[in-house]
């Protein structure tokens, strides 16, 4: 036989078994969450479940070569979502409860609840009541005790669950004048093969003078508004370029395509895609995706193929403890974002001295949520309540109830928009109230004062940036003409996750012209070695691949308006502290 071409791998399942394996191996190491909203056509409970249309039930998914594992909430608590459920769950105890299935081969059905006696059920060859469906294969699993606790002579509720075998081709959508193209993978219940061998090198960036440089991105799942802002960060900057005449390297211009990829929120697909972008797509380098668990699954598959990822929205230390060559990240770590808020608290009249933490079971949240208690410990700051909770969280009534008791001075929320809206809301029913209310993402973005009206009124947050810093650079020149650049294009003022992602663009691009090449071990060693102040802040990165320079802001929402408040020397406005009691937020 002769060689494989380009895209026919060896072995194709050989392939995305090594892929799978390696970013769970990481994945459980680190104690990365890979739960999501999980994708509508991918799983029902029993015959009157929600069909694929319907909105989707809230999911722990875990997904390794063809394996399917499905964690669903407490089939009793499926009522109160408005989900179809089997009768026997509305009226029952029945807890369960995880299922998973290899298709096609020997079956094996797992099933977990909060008990540690968690059955394992062998079901031999081949799936059990398998039915056929055009273009999808699902596997029914019928009078298996998959219930905790079912009441005596009740029916045991079956479960079913369905795969795509092939997934189809991902969707190109047309080319926008800006030459930035956005590629929606359609969603896939099992990984699928996508790579090529490893060590072929990418095709050459400069056919057509075109660069491309691939990045997966959520669209679609738990962090999509984030993801949004991102992608916006990485198209203002990719059209800027473009606009004057693209990126110069030599006697060459190149223009600048970046191949985007739905990664649905899951570290696993965005690991995937990064492989398809490297591998079948050609790209010559990596702008990173949304959040700290993509970024890590992402970073292991740059790494292996060595090429140049720079990244804008995984603050974890622990993405940059890998020892990795080829993974740079423009933004100040984790620790930072809940430091910056309590040094600003320290300075107010009078100092708080007690705080409250919850945090999402993430990697991100969680280096937050650590680091502001090792910060309050030692700076004198009381720690009276310390809490996490699960990544998706639909209430959190219990914990807000026991801090309202505990009367901190500083309720600080470490997760992301969603939960720091929900928080929130919930305060404000139940009444909580505290001299100062502080989150690490959420406030900064349009969302969070649309959302919450008046009770957004004095809320703090962390920023990586703001129109307000004195930064100046090439590029986008200072900090307030990149927010005036971005408002004329998308109607509002930017925060911090556009302002990073076209930053990260920026570095990337300094770096490519001072090494004078596309080729990626080139640009690697000018990126490891660029020391430039931007619109953004200064960049310079150390030995672990972390910008080790930039420092943080804390922001305060006044007025309807986020406004810088901290440091002094690039504040807009003075901080109000205490925060108004709820009945005066109008």
């Amino acid at each position: 036989m002769g060689p494989e071409g380009p895209g026919e791998p060896p072995d194709r399942g050989a392939h995305r078994r090594e892929l799978g394996e390696m970013v769970q191996r990481q994945l459980a190491e680190h104690r990365l969450s890979p739960r999501r909203e999980f994708d509508e056509d991918l799983a029902s409970v029993d015959e009157c479940a929600a069909p694929p249309h319907e909105p989707p039930l809230r999911q722990a998914v875990d997904q390794l070569d063809g394996a399917v594992v499905l964690h669903l909430e407490p089939l009793g608590q499926l009522a109160d979502r408005r989900v179809p459920a089997p009768r026997e769950a509305l009226h029952g105890e029945q807890e369960l409860v995880v299922l998973g299935f290899k298709a096609g081969g020997p079956g094996r059905l797992l099933a977990e609840s909060k008990e540690p006696a968690d059955l394992v059920a062998e079901l031999g060859e081949g799936p059990v009541g398998g039915r056929r469906h055009p273009g999808r294969s699902f596997v029914s699993f019928h009078d298996t005790k998959v219930a905790h606790g079912a009441r005596a002579g009740r029916p045991t509720p079956r479960a079913r669950a369905w795969y795509t075998a092939a997934a189809p081709e991902p969707r190109r959508l047309p080319a926008r004048r800006d030459s930035t193209v956005m590629r929606r993978v359609w969603r896939l219940a099992a990984p699928v093969a996508i790579g090529i061998a490893a060590g072929l090198a990418p095709a050459s960036a400069g056919a057509g003078d075109v660069l491309r440089i691939g990045a997966p991105l959520a669209a679609t799942g738990a962090e999509a508004r984030e993801g949004a802002l991102a992608k916006q960060g990485y198209d203002l900057w990719a059209e800027t370029v473009n606009a004057r005449g693209g990126l110069k390297v030599g006697a060459k211009s190149y223009r600048v395509e970046i191949i985007y990829y739905d990664d649905q929120s899951k570290p696993q697909i965005s690991a995937e895609l990064t492989d398809r972008l490297i591998s079948q797509d050609h790209v010559s380098f990596l702008l990173g995706p949304y959040g700290s668990p993509t970024t890590f699954a992402d970073a292991a598959v740059a790494e292996k193929y060595r090429i140049p990822m720079v990244e804008a929205n995984g603050a974890a230390r622990k993405i940059f403890a890998q020892g990795y060559r080829y993974v740079f990240g423009v933004l100040s770590p984790a620790d930072e974002y809940a430091a910056s808020m309590l040094r600003a608290a320290a300075t107010l009249v009078p100092r708080p001295q007690a705080v409250a933490i919850l945090a999402a079971d993430d990697l991100f949240s969680l280096e937050v949520a650590n680091g502001a208690r090792d910060w309050a410990e030692k700076n004198g700051l009381r720690v009276v309540y310390f809490q996490k909770y699960p990544v998706g969280v639909a209430d959190l009534s219990a914990p807000l109830t026991r801090i309202k008791s505990l009367r901190p001075d500083i309720l600080l929320g470490s997760g992301h928009l969603q939960e720091s809206l929900l928080i929130m809301k919930q305060a404000q029913t139940l009444d909580v109230t505290v001299g100062l209310y502080a989150f690490t993402v959420g406030p900064t973005t349009p969302d969070f004062v649309t959302a919450l009206g008046p009770a957004a009124e004095g809320v703090f947050a962390s920023s990586q940036w703001t129109p307000d810093v004195k930064y100046r650079g090439p590029v986008f020149d200072t900090a307030a003409a990149y927010a005036k650049a971005f408002e004329r294009k998308y109607g509002f003022v930017p925060d911090y996750h556009a302002a990073e992602s076209s930053a990260a663009g920026v570095v990337l691009q300094l770096a490519v012209e001072k090494a004078q090449s596309v080729d990626p071990a080139t640009v690697r060693e000018a990126l490891a070695s660029l020391d430039v102040m931007t619109f953004y802040g200064p960049v310079r990165f150390n030995a672990q691949g972390l910008n080790d320079r930039k420092p943080m802001v804390t922001v305060q929402i006044q007025q309807g308006r986020v406004v810088t408040v901290w440091p002094r020397e690039v504040a807009a406005a003075k901080a109000i502290y205490p925060t108004p009691p709820w009945s005066a937020r109008k």
